[in-house]
């Protein structure tokens, strides 16, 4: 598929976490290349918020939502791939924190100031706009 053809109007939508810990870190994941992101994915057709982050944690970190909170931020990128994709990022608390790895090879919870200097990936970078979102002052 020729991704320059997608019309101006085409986004890929994902679903995000916001996860803090009882310090007010933030968990984050690392991928194959190293790079960082905020668990969650892509928002297939025909599946709830819940089914989409639900099925997401258990591909990336092998855990479940136990409760879902609202929006705490967007943001967008343009995507490797050549299309651009809008993140959506939600509170959430976790049902554990005991952690199966697949498509995240590694977890973590980070501050504020651990978290601005994390390299994220070229469609995940734009959560760094969403840092004061995060943590308010």
């Amino acid at each position: 598929m020729d991704l320059s053809k997608l019309p101006s109007t085409f986004y890929r939508v994902s679903l995000k976490v916001i996860v803090l810990d009882d310090q007010a870190r933030l968990l984050v994941g690392r991928v194959d290349d190293g790079s960082y992101e905020l668990p969650g994915g892509g928002f297939e057709h025909n599946e709830t918020i819940e089914e989409c982050l639900d099925r997401e944690l258990e591909e990336e970190l092998g855990v479940k939502i136990k409760s879902l909170g609202g929006v705490v931020c967007l943001y967008r990128n343009d995507n490797p791939r050549g299309f651009k994709s809008i993140k959506i990022a939600l509170e959430a608390i976790l049902e554990n924190h005991d952690f199966k790895y697949g498509e995240i090879t590694e977890a973590k919870f980070v501050s504020k100031d651990e978290f601005l200097d994390l390299p994220f990936s070229q469609d995940e970078d734009g959560i760094k706009n969403c840092v004061n979102k995060i943590w308010p002052e």
